[in-house]
């Protein structure tokens, strides 16, 4: 799994979603993770931002759950198709690797909770 660690804003819960770093239509954003080295405009019906901007809180969209200040490395592991775990401390790991042949589901009948 690959994982790397920015700086939380808005985040306050851990958030699942399938990477975008190409906008993608209004209708497919509601579980996406937008993905860019740069926070631009019209980023209205993502679940969250991840960027390499090392940006002023006020830059980035009011209100939207973010991860800001990954280097351009940790932005390039992240391509479009991958499944995304954002936690509230600001790591971010790929749950799911759009180009590897070894993910996995694990289903069970049984509940762990009481």
């Amino acid at each position: 799994m690959k994982i790397v660690k920015g700086q939380p804003v808005n985040l306050r819960y851990p958030i699942v979603g399938r990477v975008l770093r190409d906008g993608g239509r209004l209708c497919l954003r509601k579980n996406a993770i937008y993905v860019s080295e740069q926070v631009k405009g019209g980023l209205w019906g993502y679940a969250a931002i991840v960027t390499g901007q090392s940006a002023q809180v006020d830059e980035l969209p009011k209100g939207k759950p973010s991860v800001f200040g990954l280097s351009g490395e940790d932005i390039g592991f992240l391509q479009e198709g991958d499944v995304a775990l954002l936690e509230p401390g600001g790591t971010v790991s790929v749950v799911w690797d759009a180009d590897s042949p070894h993910n996995s589901i694990f289903i069970t009948d049984s509940c762990n909770c009481k």
